[in-house]
């Protein structure tokens, strides 16, 4: 018997929901529904699901705001063929560029953010639902595996998109749903304490983007086209357009390796964070246990003692920044983190704050022990690291900025950024280096004992320096160290060092920004 790609389609989707026990306690299901090839194959497979397992099915579609007449379109083709589907259907509608704006996000991030936010919000409405399902398919996975690449990513990176996750706590509002008899906002009660655990579902991620439209063609399934897909200035749309067809060129399967691969790596991730795990029963960890640990199992328990505090997201520059701290074991040392933590090394373990609920009289030992009396030296030394990021970077302990801007001569963003860190800081001090030459990312740390760096042909000892430009115990403490992992690169004040001299057009510009000690 000959395979149709309807009969292939259909096992992939059914053997998908066995192997990864999708439908587990599940007593409803919301689709997303774009309209497009994906979501209405997915919407024809969950109807006979559901009426032969006694599931109810309701379909959400989000109207973003974006094409205009084109959008309306999809939303009303949506909206008719649940009608002659006999699918309870759903609109939300939403203006995603002027919400992007205002949050000053991408768009793509924007719109999908709100859509997870909708469907959570609707999960927690209607008693009926337990599980939220999205179209995402093998070709979605490879993008997103390549587009995780290309930023560097870890062993979860490849793992691509999970078949099958918990859908999270409902997220704050992004934006305001239409009011009207389309609107899903009428069944949003704005109490959120019914909130139950919800489960997202893509079932049919094994299945290949040729096989869908197979089955669409077979089952005379029609679809809309969202001209945005072909707009290669998306990131996606370009890996799809342009980057997957060379691929396969290379290996006609390449889709089925690109799955092989992120199962795998899924595989290995889990089998780390379980590792992981085992040292994060705590909300501390001793900093003996940790910098025992291997590399790999280390960066996740401090990752995963980072969320018990904020749902902010820790790039790898923070973890890095976090690993040395914990290396050096220094008591009092700490690091501002994102979401307003700052990790402490105190009593011999790594801890973590957070710094907007700590009262400024007291907030904690190591502050405390910084402050300044009648202008008196400080109790203890200042100690300090902060990874840095291109744009303003502000910190709050010691009080300084930095902007860091590659081929600033172009980027034309230093005069905005400038005047707004004028106003705050007297005075400034600016270095160009030689962004091919830095070594991994730059971060900025207190000084420490034998500290030194080579520039003018020679290795200069900071204590020297400093002694000789009779800076005060003040200054000292305060004056950052600009490294990478190679060691320093630049104390303001001071030259670049040779290795990172700017010798080409690749210049990174850094300004350093602070106010003189009274």
């Amino acid at each position: 018997m000959t395979m149709t790609t309807t009969n292939i389609v259909a096992g992939k989707f059914e053997t998908a929901i066995k192997q990864y026990n999708m439908l587990d306690g599940c007593t409803g299901i919301l689709v997303g529904y774009s309209g497009g090839a994906d979501s209405s194959a997915l919407l024809r497979l969950l109807c006979s699901l559901c009426r032969e397992r006694d599931i109810s099915l309701v379909a959400v579609h989000v109207h973003h705001g974006i094409r205009g007449d084109e959008a309306d379109r999809d939303a009303e083709f949506c909206r008719r063929t649940c009608e002659e589907l006999g699918v309870e259907f759903k609109l939300i509608r939403a203006d995603i560029p002027a919400l992007a704006a205002r949050t000053g996000r991408g768009i793509e991030e924007t719109a999908r953010d709100f859509r997870y936010s909708e469907f959570r919000r609707i999960l927690d409405s209607d008693a009926r639902l337990s599980h939220v399902a999205v179209a995402h398919n093998s070709d979605d996975n490879a993008e997103t595996m390549i587009f995780n690449l290309v930023r560097g990513c870890g062993v979860d990176g490849l793992g691509g998109i999970v078949p099958i996750r918990p859908l999270g706590n409902v997220a704050q509002p992004l934006g305001e749903s239409a009011q009207g008899n389309d609107s899903a906002q009428s069944s949003y009660s704005g109490d959120h304490a019914r909130q139950r655990a919800g489960i997202l579902i893509r079932p049919l991620i094994t299945v290949q983007k040729r096989e869908i439209l197979g089955y669409c063609a077979e089952n005379g399934i029609e679809y809309i086209i969202d001209s945005t897909n072909a707009d290669t200035a998306y990131t996606r749309n370009y890996i799809r357009a342009e980057i997957i067809p060379r691929l396969e060129r290379l290996n006609p399967s390449f889709l089925t390796a690109a799955e092989r691969l992120s199962g795998l790596a899924r595989a290995d991730s889990d089998s780390l964070e379980r590792t992981a795990s085992a040292y994060c029963a705590s909300d501390t960890i001793a900093l003996s246990e940790l910098n025992s640990l291997d590399g790999a199992i280390a960066s996740r328990v401090v990752i995963k003692l980072f969320a018990k505090h904020s749902p902010a997201t820790l790039e790898a520059c923070h973890v890095d920044s976090l690993l040395r701290l914990a290396a050096t074991a220094r008591e009092g040392a700490s690091l501002s983190l994102p979401g307003k933590i700052r990790a402490e090394i105190s009593r011999g373990k790594l801890t973590f704050i957070d710094s907007a609920s700590t009262n400024s009289a007291s907030a904690n030992s190591a502050y405390a022990n910084l402050a300044y009396a009648n202008n008196a030296a400080p109790q203890q030394r200042i100690e300090f690291e902060y990874p840095l990021a291109v744009g303003i970077n502000q910190f709050a302990s010691p009080d300084f900025a930095a902007i860091l801007l590659p081929n600033s001569k172009k980027c034309g963003e230093f005069e905005k950024y400038n005047e707004r860190l004028k106003n705050i800081y007297k005075l400034s001090i600016h270095a160009e280096l030689n962004s091919d030459k830095i070594n991994h990312i730059l971060f900025v740390r207190s000084r420490r004992a034998g500290d030194a760096y080579v520039f003018g042909g020679m290795t200069r000892r900071l204590k020297k320096l400093y002694n000789d430009h009779k800076l005060s115990r003040d200054e000292r403490e305060r004056l950052p160290v600009f490294c990478d992992s190679e060691g320093i690169v630049w104390v303001p004040g001071f030259a670049v060092a040779d290795r990172a001299r700017a010798d080409s057009d690749r210049i990174l510009s850094v300004w350093y920004y602070y106010n003189p000690a009274n």
